[in-house]
């Protein structure tokens, strides 16, 4: 253009394109064919007046040959030429300008106050373009800056006057903030890895690890490998309140999941939580998500790109360890130590080391309770709350006992019961009808057994007959609605016994139950069973269900047995004489002088006295003596 401007027409087509331009639009100065201007060279002429702040008043008032000067300040008429990269720059007062836009950001922090923030473009238009700017460019013959290259300096002159210390005073070994950085990467196996931080407030030393996920089992898995990498735990750990951690965010802290509690509480810190939009709080954290993003995933994501991806996580874990240095090497600014240097000399010795790392959470799981309010584990079923039916609960799996939690706080704990069938439960878990079946289902068949023949034989093979194949809850109450018909009442146990005797085997438990109200020849003598009772034995299995460490036996651990194998001895000698007192019977001869009793008390002995009597409550050997008692 220095070639074109030298001669006379050329310069006077420059000044009618300027005066043309002073007061039209680009569009308009490319659709004057005398102008002969194409749209960049219009662009350009246009932006070069409105910086040199010339109007069409100033046009008019120079010749061309001024104009030229004013327009190309490092214009050299001895050569006819323009005298390139000797334009004189107004610089920028960044103080001023700084102290302007910071004040424009001291609000309460509303969303309308943020709205409102003076941007850098309006700063530089309004601040570093005014108008007394502009007449001091024209006085000095200086030229004002683009906003590029404004934006340029004033950020170097941000980096400039920022002190080379830590923002916040911190302790050593006090505090540890975890978080994720939100980048994702693919594998070739099609698993997306993401990538949870873990930093040290206090050397803001680094940890990084690849997770599948942000439940509770991968964050958990990579808080225990940071303070594993760190080789000790801090007092705090302060979390994000991402979903696996805080089950509810709060301004003065929220509240935290079973897992998170339970994994602080066995390495010994405590757990804090951020307030919602406040980054500035967990600065650590955001500071040491973008160094790791820029640092080290943007490189990974790069070999991505070149066609090369990771095969799996535990690659990608093992390209971070291998790269962590990149970080933790690295002179921190405005210090001349490195992250390492500072871990090592003044916050390893102060870290706290825990006994164990085997923090175990494979088998701590979020479920929904089901319609039956209870849930089986390794072939045992633990009861919940039945108002608890359809929300989620969860539940830790000890080595000794299970622990169910809801929303984090626990509801109920039972100990551990493995490949025992039955029912663990507590008191107002169950109603009263539901708890009566699992009272009769709990009870083993050894008991029945046993309480059958402590009437007698002939109940004790009712009872098997009941319970023989593949017993259910229908067997079971029937055979203890059977064994509670003589109302646990010892005079009438042989005379149940005579009464099954003379009942069909076929015959069902309510028809035995009908006959049994209206059979004659009952005693009228009032006496409860100390042993056999079905009160004695539902309170038995309902401690046992409720956990407590109870034997179910008829005898518990220090009741003496009353001498069960003298009393079958006496059952025996009494079924022996009997035999014998009825040949004589049958012979014609006086049983007085076999018994040694009066004649006349046996033939008025009821019958049923010779049916075998009860083994618990058979007194002593003289068959006469039993005949007066059962009479």
């Amino acid at each position: 253009m220095g070639k074109s401007i030298s001669k006379s027409s050329n310069l006077s087509l420059f000044y009618e394109r300027v005066l043309f331009l002073c007061t039209n639009t680009v569009t308009e100065s490319e659709k004057n064919p005398l102008l002969s201007l194409k749209h960049g060279t219009a662009t350009r002429l246009k932006k070069k007046i409105r910086q040199l702040g010339i109007t069409r008043e100033i046009v008019l008032k120079l010749s061309p040959g001024e104009l030229r000067d004013r327009y190309f300040k490092n214009y050299d008429p001895a050569a006819k030429s323009i005298i390139r990269g000797k334009n004189v720059y107004l610089l920028p007062d960044f103080a001023l300008i700084t102290r302007t836009y910071m004040n424009s950001r001291e609000h309460g922090g509303s969303s309308t106050e943020r709205k409102l923030e003076l941007q850098r473009k309006i700063i530089y238009e309004d601040v570093y373009c005014s108008e007394e700017n502009r007449k001091i460019c024209e006085e000095q013959h200086k030229t004002l800056y683009s906003l590029a290259s404004f934006n340029r300096l004033w950020r170097q002159y941000e980096k400039s006057c920022v002190a080379p210390s830590f923002r916040r005073h911190e302790i050593p070994g006090a505090c540890a903030e975890f978080d994720f950085t939100g980048a994702t990467l693919r594998c070739a196996d099609g698993t997306k890895a993401q990538f949870a931080v873990l930093v040290l407030s206090y050397s803001r030393k680094v940890f990084v690890m690849a997770t599948p996920s942000q439940n509770i089992e991968d964050s958990v898995a990579a808080v225990l490998a940071g303070f594993k990498y760190f080789g000790g735990t801090t007092e705090i750990l302060a979390v994000d309140n991402f979903k696996a951690a805080v089950t509810c965010a709060g301004r003065y802290g929220g509240e935290f999941t079973a897992a998170f509690r339970m994994l602080t509480g066995f390495l010994g810190l405590t757990l804090s939580s951020m307030p919602p939009k406040s980054p500035k709080i967990k600065g650590h954290a955001e500071a040491a998500v973008k160094l790791v993003s820029h640092t080290l995933i943007a490189r990974m994501k790069q070999v991505e790109r070149e066609g090369q991806p990771f095969k799996n996580i535990a690659a990608i874990n093992d390209w971070l360890l291998r790269h962590l240095d990149l970080i933790n090497d690295h002179p921190v600014r405005g210090l001349k130590a490195s992250r390492n240097e500072i871990f090592v000399q003044d916050e390893q010795p102060l870290l706290h080391k825990p006994q164990s790392w085997d923090f175990n959470l494979s088998e701590f799981v979020t479920r929904t309770v089901p319609p039956t309010s209870r849930f089986s584990i390794n072939g045992h079923e633990y009861c919940l709350p039945p108002h608890l039916i359809g929300h989620k609960v969860q539940m830790e799996v000890r080595p000794q006992q299970i622990v169910f939690y809801e929303y984090g706080r626990p509801v109920c704990t039972y100990k551990r019961t493995d490949n025992t069938p039955g029912i663990s439960t507590k008191e107002g878990f169950n109603p009263d009808r539901h708890l009566y079946i699992e009272v009769l289902k709990a009870l083993p068949l050894s008991m029945y057994y046993e309480w059958g023949l402590a009437i007698g034989p002939e109940t004790h093979k009712k009872v098997k007959s009941i319970l023989s194949s593949s017993p259910n809850i229908d067997k079971y109450r029937r055979a203890v609605k059977l064994l509670s018909l003589p109302h646990e009442n010892p005079a009438l146990y042989p005379v149940f016994e005579k009464f099954l005797k003379s009942v069909p085997h076929h015959t069902g438990i309510s028809k035995i139950s009908s006959l049994w109200k209206i059979w004659p020849d009952k005693p009228n003598v009032i006496e409860k069973d100390q042993v056999y009772r079905f009160g004695r034995l539902y309170s038995m299995v309902k401690a046992k269900l409720y956990g407590s460490d109870v034997k179910l036996s008829w005898y518990l651990e220090g009741e003496q047995h009353p001498k069960p194998e003298r009393k079958g001895l006496v059952f025996l000698n009494y079924q022996k004489k009997s035999a014998e007192k009825s040949q004589i019977v049958s012979s014609g001869k006086d049983p007085s002088a076999t018994s040694g009793n009066d004649p006349n008390k046996t033939r008025q002995c009821d019958p049923s006295a010779t049916e075998p009597r009860n083994q618990t409550f058979t007194a002593t050997s003289d068959p006469s003596s039993t005949i007066k008692k059962e009479k």
